[in-house]
């Protein structure tokens, strides 16, 4: 079963909306949406989904992806595994 991460969820309102921090770091400007499930029963972890913002496209092309160190370090955190070295492009390259 995967560890927990500590996340801070704060609502400004509908004017200010919000923040969202995962385990010490804040995510909120890479996230569109968010929902929490709460699971009930002894030993239960909440489930946070976090929809990332993205990109629609509706062509093929090369492109280069750029990914900020700051999403990055989560994504690794929550066991993503980034491509080999040569194809990695990360913000500050």
């Amino acid at each position: 079963m995967p560890k927990g991460l500590p996340v801070k969820i704060t609502s400004g309102g509908y004017r200010t909306g919000g923040s969202l921090v995962v385990d010490g770091l804040d995510i909120s400007h890479h996230t569109e949406s968010l929902s929490l499930c709460l699971e009930l029963g002894a030993g239960a972890i909440p489930r946070l989904s976090i929809n990332i913002v993205g990109v629609a496209a509706d062509a093929e092309v090369d492109a280069e992806v750029v990914i900020p160190n700051q999403l990055a370090e989560l994504l690794t955190k929550l066991g993503w595994t980034p491509p080999a070295a040569e194809t990695a492009t990360t913000e500050g390259k």
